[in-house]
């Protein structure tokens, strides 16, 4: 699933599961750069989206790691200007036994775009979330993911503690690599 969580601080928070819109893709024209909204009215079913994704204090972008970037649609909201104070968390999970230098592209973008207002989450290992056999040890691995982003959105970081605890693959490069053989 591709999608955005959206919170604010005053109003209710809420899931957009982009994967489910009819977007089509940016043509490049930069003509959301140069309006001061920062909309873009050449990109059919945007246009639902821009309230909610400007009125946001922190946006979540969750996505699956393709081919060391994200999915193209995603990549149609990338550039949407935000407000200065907006923050933002990627969190994606890649299909590899460790994380190196798989994100480092996105992390590049982003950091290009948003500068010190996102982090990243990102888990190598994904296809294991798709297991339910594993799902105690996944969903204990999302619970910490809920609370560093909730940390981040009150108070601008996440706990030491917390942000080192994604970091760790769930299982081994051996163990992995077994169950990806195992599981499919």
């Amino acid at each position: 699933m591709q999608g955005m969580y959206i919170a604010t601080k005053a109003k209710k928070d809420e899931d957009l599961n982009i994967d489910r819109e009819c977007i089509e893709p940016c043509k490049g024209c930069n003509a959301c750069w140069q309006s001061s909204s920062g909309k873009c009215d050449n990109i059919k079913g945007m246009r639902n989206i821009y309230q909610k994704f400007h009125d946001a204090d922190l946006i979540i972008w969750s996505f699956p790691l393709y081919y060391y970037g994200s999915p193209s649609i995603m990549k149609a909201f990338v550039g949407i200007k935000s407000k200065p104070d907006q923050k933002h968390v990627i969190i994606s999970a890649g299909t590899f036994s460790t994380t190196k230098g798989e994100y480092e592209a996105i992390v590049k973008q982003f950091r290009d775009l948003y500068k010190d207002k996102f982090i990243s989450i990102l888990c190598p290992q994904g296809e294991v979330f798709a297991i339910p056999k594993l799902s105690e040890k996944t969903t204990k691995y999302l619970a910490l993911v809920r609370t560093g982003a909730a940390q981040y959105l009150m108070k601008g970081i996440i706990s030491p503690n917390i942000e080192k605890q994604l970091t760790i693959p769930l299982f081994s490069k051996e163990e992995y690599e077994k169950m990806k053989r195992s599981y499919g």
